[in-house]
């Protein structure tokens, strides 16, 4: 049984934030995590999470561009809190009904463009 955690959340609302600006690349969804404080998740969590999501419905896998499906856009808008880990955390708890007894297993996001949106990640926080 698979079950969506933090990181997972994390994720989804980066796709979302990414999405907002018309960039929806794995590299400027990553670039788009919001800055919790902690560490980056790494690819396979990314992975992990892509697969999750995919299989229930919550994004839409377009080659190599994702966005979020109508209802997982509502659950992140229905859960935005000005602080970026209370917003996580809201999502989180939206999302922990959720039961997941397989997932999907696809290679859209690759660690090239993972590398891209973390040299992004960084190149946005140094401004």
């Amino acid at each position: 049984m698979y079950i969506f955690n933090f990181t997972d959340a994390w994720i989804l609302a980066a796709i979302y934030l990414a999405g907002a600006k018309g960039e929806n690349s794995y590299a400027q969804i990553i670039a788009s995590l919001p800055n919790l404080g902690r560490s980056l998740p790494v690819h396979a969590e990314c992975k992990v999470a892509y697969d999750k999501f995919l299989y229930v419905g919550l994004i839409v896998a377009d080659g190599d561009k994702t966005s979020l499906s109508a209802v997982a856009e509502s659950l992140v808008k229905d859960a935005y809190i000005e602080s970026a880990a209370l917003w996580v955390a809201t999502i989180e708890k939206q999302l922990a009904p959720y039961k997941l007894k397989s997932m999907c297993n696809r290679f859209e996001w690759s660690e090239e463009q993972y590398r891209c949106g973390i040299e992004f990640f960084i190149t946005k926080k140094e401004m």
